[in-house]
């Protein structure tokens, strides 16, 4: 029977625990997503490249990818022009909508509407996207009803629709 050999240093396997990586907390997402592309500004400029591109690939001429072009781009705009046909066919709607309920008072309320939008600092796609959010006869008439409270603040602080209400000290909590 063979002895062992005594084992070298070498041979020894190293049983010292090893430092472990510190975990890598998580990427948290993006509070604010970021803003969606204007698809109308990105569309018009690319794509008659891209349809170049494409055309070049199946062996069409100069004249052939221009016809091919201005088919496209036609359709594109067509649809675009409809969409925004429709929008406004919309938006007409919901006003006379609105003129039926408010009667009288609707041109007071749309003033109103609109003084609150602006204190908001929304444009007009910042208030359509809004109006896209829910309900728009709801969200014009809360529009409303804020423009109107703005109206009453800056009477009773003494200010003009241009200043920030309370801007004069005259403003108390309770208004």
């Amino acid at each position: 029977m063979k002895t062992p050999e005594p084992a070298s240093p070498e041979s020894i396997p190293d049983l010292t625990p090893k430092p472990q990586p510190k975990p890598q907390p998580k990427p948290q997402p993006d509070p604010q997503p970021d803003p969606q592309p204007d698809l109308q500004a990105d569309l018009q400029p690319d794509l008659p490249d891209v349809l170049a591109q494409a055309c070049q690939k199946f062996g069409l001429n100069d004249d052939e990818i221009k016809a091919v072009q201005a088919e496209v781009l036609g359709v594109v705009e067509a649809s675009l022009n409809a969409d925004a046909a429709a929008r406004e066919q919309e938006r007409a709607a919901l006003l006379a909508e609105l003129k039926d309920r408010w009667g009288e008072e609707a041109q007071a309320g749309l003033d109103a509407a609109a003084r609150a939008a602006q204190a908001f600092g929304l444009d007009d796609d910042d208030l359509e996207d809004l109006l896209e959010c829910g309900n728009p006869q709801q969200i014009i008439a809360a529009l409303a009803r804020v423009g109107q409270a703005l109206a009453t603040l800056d009477d009773e602080a003494g200010t003009s629709g241009g200043e920030m209400p309370g801007q004069g000290g005259r403003l108390t909590a309770e208004a």
